[in-house]
This record gives C-alpha cells, structure tokens and sequence, in this order.
C-alpha cells in the first residue's frame, strides 16, 4: 500500500468507489453478514473492535471507512482473498459476477492499483510490492508530483475522488469541475503562451501529444457543460469517472515530461 496517507486513503476510496458502481458487488461488500462471515473464518483477533466498525457501515462511505480500518488492521489482504474467492466459488454469488464481469475486472484492476493482484491459477489474492504496474505508479507519484508544484493541488485531486464517493445529486458536476480545475489549474502553471495548447505544447515539446491532450481538455469542458446543464444520470457518473481518470494520467505525462 501507498506510504503517505493521502494516497493511502485516496486507493482506499478508488476501490470503493469501483463497488459503488456494481450492484453485485455492493450487495456484497456492503452487507454485514456477508463481512461478518469473512471475519469470522480469517479469525480476526479483535473481532469485538471489527464489529463496532461495522455497525457504523452505511452505502459506500462506511464501506470506505471500513476499509481504512482494516488496512491499519493489516487485514485487507486476507479479507479480500477470502471474499473474491466467495464471489467467485459461492453459485449464488457467481451468477451476479457473470452478469457484471466488466464492473468486476474494475474492481479487481483497483485492488492492483492498491497492491494486490488476483492469481487465477492459484486462486489467490497477493500483494505485489516491488512490482508497481504503470497504473500503480501514477497513483504512487502523483500527489507527490503536485505537491512539489503546489500542496493545494493534491487537495483538489482529494476533492475530485471525495465529489465522486459522496452521494449528492451533484455528483458528477462536482466531480468533473474538480478534475477540470485542476487540469487547467497544472496546464497553467507549468506551460508558457496565450492559449491551452501553447501552454500544453511548450510542456510537452510535442505536437501529437499536445493535439492528445487539448482534445481531452476540450472534452472534459463539455462534459463540465453537459453535467451542469442536465439531471445527473448513471451515465453521467461513469462520464466523471472517466473524466478524473484520465486527468490522472494527463497530469502525471504533463508533470513528468515538466521534471517533476
């Protein structure tokens, strides 16, 4: 897991957010008998301390809260191979993952990011220190990037992640303006010129990847525009989803090639 507590808390809350989106997965997760029986056979060794935390387990932010318990328990790896080989191995539990494989592939490439990798073949869940994906390394560096920027920034990057794990109407509005302040926020204080795309270009030093990125800017102003001009569907939750995702990975290419 990530050794500051901001990047600790925000994969935390990726992996909550991954359950929030799938019905079968939320039943699941968000269930006390299930999480109680999953206590019960890994033997945790304060049980009395686990099940006042899970009283307190309400929609997805107690699902969260719940998690950082248990990563200060050390037990998020046991909890997590046991319950991902219930889902898989329980028929009645099984059926519903079927139905939602794209929504679990998410799930488990959240828990990668995290440190934990399924192997199928010995049905196990493991930790993969030493061994960071690319996608685990934007998440390790980045609030250390914009940090070293400016601290402010790696709260708006929280706010964006606590927008798209809140249950307010407003969700994706906020969700996608945080993403969408930030981007443009990091644009402008690394690149030098009078537009978006100058500025992107003297950072990048590349035409291709700046067309990229001004493309992806403009897109997340009109999904800023669309989500504050319509009811908040499902639809527009995963457009935020997206939209925070990809500004992750513009702004760790951006800070990289700035030699942050």
């Amino acid at each position: 897991m990530p050794k500051t507590e901001n990047q600790s808390d925000l994969r935390l809350v990726r992996i909550g957010v991954a359950v929030a989106r799938s019905p079968a997965l939320r039943i699941y997760y968000c269930n006390r008998e299930s999480i109680g029986l999953a206590f019960r056979y890994i033997g945790v060794p304060s049980p009395q301390a686990v099940w006042a935390e899970m009283r307190a387990i309400e929609g997805i932010d107690g699902f969260v809260r719940l998690l950082e318990f248990l990563q200060n328990a050390n037990l998020l790896l046991p909890i997590f191979d046991y319950t991902i080989n219930e889902m898989i191995g329980n028929p009645r539990h099984s059926r519903m993952i079927t139905n939602a494989v794209d929504e679990f592939s998410v799930f488990i490439r959240e828990l990668s990011a995290a440190g934990f990798e399924y192997d199928t073949g010995r049905k196990r869940l493991i930790a993969t220190v030493g061994h960071e994906t690319e996608s685990q390394q934007i998440i390790s560096r980045l609030d250390s990037m914009l940090s070293k920027l400016d601290p402010k920034l790696v709260e708006t990057h929280k706010g964006a992640w606590d927008a798209l794990q809140s249950n307010s109407r407003d969700q994706s509005r906020q969700t996608i303006a945080s993403a969408r302040e930030l981007l443009n926020d990091v644009i402008t204080r690394l690149g030098s010129g009078a537009t978006r795309k100058e500025k992107i270009r003297s950072v990048m030093k590349s035409e291709s990847r700046t067309e990229v990125m001004e493309a992806f800017a403009n897109l997340v102003d009109a999904l800023y525009g669309f989500a504050s001009g319509e009811y908040h569907t499902e639809s527009n939750y995963d457009d935020a989803l997206f939209v925070l995702t990809t500004t992750e990975q513009t702004l760790f290419h951006l800070l990289n090639a700035a030699g942050f």
